[in-house]
């Protein structure tokens, strides 16, 4: 009997969905990716937020973190300069900003982008589905309410996750981590997300009970 798609639980999954988008990573991929059943339909109807999340993502200072830098050589490079969909909607959200490190120190000028907060919610909401999945082997419903937050890479809200939270897996060394905890008999769930250890987002599945984090 066939696993049906963990995203729309229609369709059977025929095929694998990487968890965070392959996209994310630069070759040589590491072998401990994370692959959920998935049908074509749904692979296919994610495509543009993922290509558009993932060169938003790797814009400003993540594109200079150790991992940021060979994947826009490989990947998000020709990304931009054959898909002008893409192309077009990064540069109209780009504008100049100063970089920093997280102890002040001036890094120069970079870039900044704003993404449309559907596309960015349409691609973390399909992560944190993989992520049940992977942890807990059972589908979210599609209706089920998933709601994401920004979160500082400092400070008291990220502690506090932190410690509210069990560790879950990093894919890849930098790339992506997270963290999670359950609700017991329930689909209520939260999670932690990294992404370059530059942006932070937290999920909240189902949530009842939690005093929301608003964005930064």
């Amino acid at each position: 009997m066939s696993v049906m798609c963990i995203y729309c639980g229609n369709k059977p999954g025929s095929t694998r969905d990487h968890v965070p988008p392959k996209s994310l990573f630069p070759k040589p991929r590491p072998v401990n990716m994370l692959t959920v059943p998935c049908c074509d339909d749904c692979q296919a109807r994610f495509k543009k937020d993922e290509d558009v999340f993932m060169a938003w993502i790797t814009i400003g200072p993540a594109i200079e973190s150790r991992a940021g830098k060979p994947l826009w050589e490989q990947k998000l490079k020709r990304t931009f300069e054959k898909d002008r969909g893409v192309n077009e909607i990064i540069r109209r959200s780009c504008k100049p900003v100063d970089l920093k490190t997280p102890a002040g120190i001036n890094l120069g000028k970079g870039l900044a982008s704003s993404i449309d907060h559907e596309r960015k919610n349409n691609v973390l909401g399909k992560i944190v589905r993989g992520l049940f999945w992977v942890e807990y082997n059972e589908r979210l419903p599609e209706d089920v309410a998933i709601e994401i937050y920004g979160v500082s890479r400092t400070g008291e809200d990220i502690e506090n996750l932190s410690a509210r939270t069990y560790e879950g897996k990093a894919i890849g060394e930098g790339i992506f981590e997270y963290r999670y905890a359950r609700a017991p008999e329930s689909f209520e769930s939260y999670w932690v997300m990294s992404f370059f250890r530059r942006n932070y987002f937290f999920a909240i599945v189902d949530g009842v009970n939690l005093i929301k984090i608003h964005n930064k």
